[in-house]
């Protein structure tokens, strides 16, 4: 779950990696698990789902659809 204000907290209290992004509100910061080096806008989502697959071990997969055959 990736979040960056208050209406987050409750979810982001029940999910397993709660993300925030870089320029979350502060009350975001002691909740979230991780915090995003890029803002929102500028490609935080994209940083947290790559975080996401490699952590998961997909992210070679997902490179391998580039991939020229």
């Amino acid at each position: 779950m990736v979040g960056d204000d208050l209406p987050d907290v409750p979810l982001m209290r029940r999910v397993g990696w709660a993300i925030a992004v870089a320029d979350c509100s502060l009350e975001l910061h002691g909740v979230a698990h991780t915090r995003t080096e890029a803002r929102a806008g500028r490609g935080a989502v994209r940083e947290a789902i790559e975080r996401v697959l490699r952590h998961n071990g997909a992210w070679a997969d997902v490179l391998a659809r580039y991939e020229a055959p």
